[in-house]
Parts: C-alpha cells; sequence; structure tokens
C-alpha cells in the first residue's frame, strides 16, 4: 500500500470524522497520485452558500441539493474528488471515461457510496438519510448526530 504522500491529501483529512477517516485513507492508498480530493469537510454555513449557488444567481449553475446539515460533508463523512491532468489542472472525468471507472470501482471495494449524479463525490454509506441525520442534530446536537451516524453506518 502507499503512503498518504500528498500534502493536499493529509491536508483534506483533517476535520474528517473519524469514522469516516479510515475509508478515506484506504481510498488515498488505493488511488493514483493524480487522484487529489477537492473537498472534504464543509461548514453548515459553507454548505448553505453552495445551496444558494444557481437558485439566488441563475448564472450559475446548481451544484448541491443538499442544504446545510443535510450532507456528508457536514458531518467530516464525504469527500469529492479529481483527476490531474497532463498540465497539472483538475479534471472531472466524463461519466464513461477509464479514469472515472477507476475511483468508482475504488470507492465501490472499500465500501463508499457513490452516486452518479454526484461525481465525483463518495460519502461514508449510512441507512437512513442525511436529512434524517439533520433533525438529530438540530433537536439534540451535533455530537448525538454523529453517535447516529455510527449506528447507522453499514460496514
Amino acid at each position: 500500500m502507499k503512503k498518504l504522500k500528498s500534502t493536499r491529501r493529509m491536508r483534506f483529512r483533517k476535520n474528517l470524522s473519524t469514522l469516516y477517516i479510515p475509508y478515506y485513507d484506504n481510498l488515498c492508498h488505493r488511488l493514483h497520485d493524480r487522484w487529489q480530493p477537492y473537498c472534504g469537510y464543509r461548514s453548515i454555513e459553507e454548505q448553505n452558500t453552495l445551496y444558494a449557488a444557481g437558485r439566488i444567481d441563475l448564472n450559475l449553475r446548481i451544484v448541491t441539493n443538499a442544504r446545510g446539515g443535510e450532507s456528508a460533508h457536514n458531518y467530516g463523512c464525504a469527500s469529492d474528488w479529481a483527476y490531474i491532468n497532463d498540465d497539472g489542472y483538475l479534471y472531472w472525468p466524463e461519466y464513461q471515461d477509464e479514469i472515472w471507472m477507476e475511483y468508482i470501482t475504488a470507492c465501490n471495494e472499500i465500501g463508499l457510496r457513490v452516486y452518479d449524479f454526484e461525481r465525483p463525490h463518495n460519502e461514508l454509506d449510512i441507512s437512513v438519510s442525511w436529512t434524517k441525520v439533520d433533525e438529530i442534530r438540530i433537536i439534540k446536537d451535533m455530537s448525538k448526530a454523529m453517535k447516529f451516524i455510527e449506528e447507522y453506518h453499514r460496514r
């Protein structure tokens, strides 16, 4: 297994849930160094800003359907990845591209959930919706929401 070499990979590892970190580390070991994270943990406020994109400013595209608290990112249980092309720029492969399939295969092999419509997002596989997790966060608090995630995590 490769080590977590990239400072970028190490930077995005910070603030991830201890429940998700083993999956993230495994993904880092499985993927070529050209695969790099571009998003990990997001605050509720950052999520709400992303949610508003494309809804408030119609010149922007809608990037997420999850409000703050409804995303696995808000609990440190998700990461988004991109491929670094030959010119050194982040590149998001087309769905049928072999490079994309490499990412999907790695995520599936380690038990992370990947959605076709949210490339290149992966998240912890839980048996309840993130909206339900958010309800627990709102009614109780973040620590109770994290315990709820752990209880409903599909291992």
